[in-house]
């Protein structure tokens, strides 16, 4: 996969969820390096935890919370609650997310 086409797809996708939801384009950048995080992790095979985010995302973890939270008001990712241990919720890309990084990827590794 290049790492060229994905972070561009991020970066617009971010971009125009942040001017349509007033945020700074500040907060557009942590919303595609969030994005991209959990989509390496999903290609993978690996599973994100809220536990997890700071860690992959490079932010402290307050920050990392309020992104994925907007994300997740968003559309953009679902959050399968663990009532065990609220940390360790499961964060996914919705089908349409991941559908749109998946041929992205496609795309540029063809």
């Amino acid at each position: 996969m290049s790492p060229s086409r994905v972070p561009v797809l991020l970066s617009r996708f971010a971009n125009r969820f942040a001017n349509r939801s007033c945020f700074q384009e500040k907060s557009a950048d942590k919303m595609a390096v969030m994005m991209s995080a959990i989509h390496l992790r999903e290609m993978s095979g690996q599973s994100t935890t809220l536990r997890q985010l700071h860690q992959i995302s490079e932010m402290p973890q307050p920050e990392a919370l309020n992104v994925i939270d907007r994300l997740q008001k968003a559309g953009i990712v679902e959050i399968t609650t663990n009532l065990g241990d609220a940390f360790e919720s499961q964060i996914t890309l919705n089908d349409a997310t991941r559908r749109r990084l998946d041929r992205a990827s496609m795309r540029e590794a063809a």
